[in-house]
């Protein structure tokens, strides 16, 4: 069995990408790391081996951050501090997520079980918050830094809640929110694109829906690790989730990055039964998410768990229609249709063209009824077309 072990101490531990292959030394530890007398001067006889991302600091601090177990959320907290890694870098976010969640050895001492990677992580852990609170104010205007908030959040998350939920008193409130500050913050990211769209050309409207569906996901998995949701950060969950599915996405540029990230977010969200929890029990929260897709939906709705998911919820409302939702998937039905664009029957009549040119929208289909889901300059159009005309109708969305 001791033979096994560096195979299965090798198994579970997280692959660096392809091109940072050489450095896996930096993330695996093996379980005789304590009697490997050359660990301390491993990061200066590799530095060949530094990639474009990393300067010597910051390659020195990689190197080693594993090295001495005892030592690894010290200096995962001196690398927040120096801000050394590029936070954005997959192969940073694998070694930090490696420091941070590996348990180490357990001692059994007077019936107690000691962690003996974490002796001081009370100590640690109110630093590192803060420190994270910190990076979330420094780059709250910097959507460039989306791919960091992700890590930063799930430190965040960690910190606040394992091994007992931490004293906010002990933090001097630097760390309060940190987690919901980098959700706040991406979900302004996502939410600014709705009024760069409105002077956008149709041609650019892919490329901005696809970056809002990048942001509206960062948004959600800076939350979806947290074991104790409020009903606003549910209803901030399923907004993302709902806004991300219906965003019609044409764009094929980053289309992988999107599919990873909404698997990410079903995943973690299946696994949050507070999520599921705050849903049954505040239905209004159901009916916000539905009005983010289709603003003419009814303010309230009373929602009927379905049987055969858990995460699936209908309603008749009281203008006529059905209304069912996917709080996972961020699905929307209306009569059993989803959202869509307008048909090409409509906006290639001559009479639409006139109006709105080679602009398209985005509608449910309610009877025989085109609507927008969401206002266009403040104004909400309906489309009804028979054999030989079409009726235009205009209202203010308020």
């Amino acid at each position: 069995m001791k033979f096994l072990t560096p195979f299965i101490a090798a198994y579970f531990t997280e692959r660096l990408p392809k091109d940072s292959q050489d450095l896996q030394f930096s993330v695996y530890l093996p379980p005789n790391a304590l009697d490997d007398k050359s660990r301390g001067n491993r990061a200066y006889s590799s530095q060949h081996l530094r990639k474009d991302w990393l300067d010597k600091e910051g390659y020195l601090q990689f190197a080693s951050l594993r090295q001495f177990p005892a030592q690894a959320l010290r200096k995962l907290t001196i690398a927040l501090k120096n801000e050394s890694l590029p936070l954005q870098q997959e192969s940073v976010q694998i070694l930090f997520r490696q420091a941070a969640f590996q348990i180490g050895s357990l001692r059994l001492s007077n019936d107690n079980l000691d962690f003996m990677w974490r002796m001081d992580f009370e100590e640690i852990r109110v630093t590192c918050l803060a420190l994270i609170g910190e990076i979330a104010d420094k780059f709250t205007e910097t959507p460039s830094f989306y791919k960091a908030f992700v890590i930063l959040a799930e430190l965040a998350c960690y910190f606040s809640t394992s091994f007992g939920p931490v004293d906010i008193k002990d933090t001097g409130g630097i760390k309060k929110g940190a987690a919901e500050a980098l959700s706040s913050a991406a979900m302004a990211w996502a939410l600014t694109g709705d009024d760069e769209i409105i002077d956008t050309a149709p041609e650019c409207f892919s490329p901005l829906r696809s970056k809002q569906v990048v942001h509206f996901r960062t948004s959600a998995l800076c939350l979806v690790h947290k074991t104790e949701l409020t009903a606003q950060e549910a209803t901030i969950l399923l907004t993302c989730v709902v806004r991300a599915k219906n965003a019609f996405v044409e764009d094929e540029d980053n289309l992988e990055e999107r599919k990873n990230l909404e698997m990410l977010c079903t995943h973690f969200l299946s696994n949050n039964d507070c999520y599921r929890s705050q849903l049954l029990n505040g239905p209004e929260i159901l009916s916000k998410g539905l009005k983010c897709a289709v603003l003419s939906a009814p303010a309230l709705l009373t929602w009927i768990p379905d049987e055969a998911s858990k995460y699936c919820f209908s309603s008749n409302g009281s203008d006529g229609h059905v209304y069912a939702i996917n709080a996972l998937t961020g699905v929307v039905l209306i009569d059993g249709l989803p959202p869509n664009t307008l048909p090409s029957s409509i906006t290639s009549d001559n009479r639409y063209k006139r109006v709105f040119g080679e602009n398209n929208f985005e509608v449910v289909l309610k009877g025989e009824l085109w609507e927008t889901v969401r206002p266009v300059q403040g104004r909400l159009y309906r489309f009804r077309q028979s054999s030989n005309s079409l009726v235009i109708e205009e209202s203010c969305a308020d």
